[in-house]
């Protein structure tokens, strides 16, 4: 015991030495940061005040130009925006406040009118997670499911838990909770699979007696980070998928104060604090997650031939094709099949490929003739 606590005070000082605060005064006058996003280049937040205009924001900034503030989504106050989460083969960003849940079509010009699309309550502060267009969320201790594409919403039970659950990510088609129990708040982590009728809950990691309430999850290929907060004792940890069961988590760091939304960008993790300030730390691992890694696709042939397109590629990615003014003419996800240009002008264009995060993977001029 003496061991592993003298190792965390080891990665609390090596880390929070190179935690910077960042973005200052880029939310100034707007409320509280309080969720994060990765989505392309930018970093979505969805603040948690109201300003004097008494509306709630969710609002972005380019990692390289934090001056550069875009409102992408507005609403009537409800505490304000707690959750983001994001399905990249529809561009659709939900935004979850206290009682209410945004739909927001990002191709859409911003700022977005969302659409309110909960027809019960939702415990938003439980966690959602939009996956394949399919929306996970958290009722009582119930796990719930409805499509986005699904104008009646009409919900699914996923599962039905004895202790409060709260909803971590989706890898590999199975859905990853946490379940908090008793009065000491010990937490766990367990994980079904989301193609079953009637999952059977496995236990991924008894969690080394790490104990208080799961803030934010997010996934960044195999590796799940979660913040924690509990009274004055809150934490950073990741857990590597990948390994074998059950998984020991990874100490990262011990924030100041309160641990709130979570993301990354490159070798970068960004958090916010119930400082409503937002912190970053590196962690090299995140470099050496494949989907990061550019791929370096051929594109072919090139100049297209029959108005087609291919990339070889193994894993399917969204894509974006721009035209030399920027504008966007086409996307979609691509699966080994032609992208097809029969509707474009001649030209030279730009595609984008992203991953599952939104990030961009690579970017390839093309030409059509």
């Amino acid at each position: 015991m003496k061991l592993k606590l003298l190792f965390g005070l080891f990665m609390f000082q090596s880390i929070v030495a190179q935690a910077q605060e960042i973005f200052t005064d880029s939310f100034a006058g707007q409320g509280a940061p309080f969720s994060l996003h990765t989505i392309n280049d930018e970093l979505y937040v969805g603040l948690f005040d109201v300003n004097a205009n008494n509306m709630a924001y969710i609002q972005k900034v380019p990692f390289n130009n934090p001056t550069n503030k875009i409102t992408v989504a507005e609403a009537p106050p409800a505490v304000g925006f707690i959750k983001l989460t994001y399905d990249e083969n529809s561009n659709t960003l939900i935004g979850g406040t206290a009682s209410t849940l945004y739909k927001l079509n990002l191709n859409d010009a911003f700022p977005v009118q969302g659409e309110a699309i909960n027809n019960a309550a939702i415990d938003t502060q439980m966690g959602v997670v939009l996956y394949n267009s399919v929306l996970y969320f958290v009722r009582g201790n119930t796990i719930l499911k409805y499509s986005i594409n699904d104008t009646n919403y009409t919900e699914t039970i996923v599962f039905e838990n004895n202790n409060s659950t709260i909803i971590g990510e989706v890898f590999n088609n199975e859905l990853y909770f946490f379940e908090r129990t008793g009065t000491t708040n010990n937490l766990a982590l367990y994980k079904i699979n989301i193609n079953d009728s009637s999952p059977d809950p496995i236990l991924v990691s008894n969690m080394d007696g790490y104990a208080g309430f799961v803030q934010d999850v997010y996934l960044k290929n195999s590796l799940l980070y979660a913040t924690i907060s509990l009274s004055a004792n809150h934490s950073i940890i990741k857990f590597d998928l990948d390994n074998a069961l059950p998984i020991s988590p990874e100490f990262l760091l011990t924030p100041d104060n309160a641990p709130l939304g979570i993301t990354s960008y490159e070798s970068n993790l960004y958090y916010i604090t119930g400082s409503q300030n937002i912190f970053l730390i590196e962690d090299p691992e995140l470099l050496n997650t494949k989907d990061f890694k550019r791929e370096n696709s051929i594109v072919y042939p090139n100049p297209a031939v029959n108005d087609r397109l291919y990339i070889s590629s193994e894993s399917s990615h969204r894509f974006q094709l721009i035209d030399i003014n920027g504008k966007i003419v086409l996307q979609g996800t691509h699966n080994r099949e032609a992208i097809t240009l029969h509707n474009l002008n001649s030209g030279v264009y730009f595609l984008k490929l992203f991953n599952r995060d939104g990030e961009v993977l690579e970017t390839q001029k093309v030409i059509k003739n």
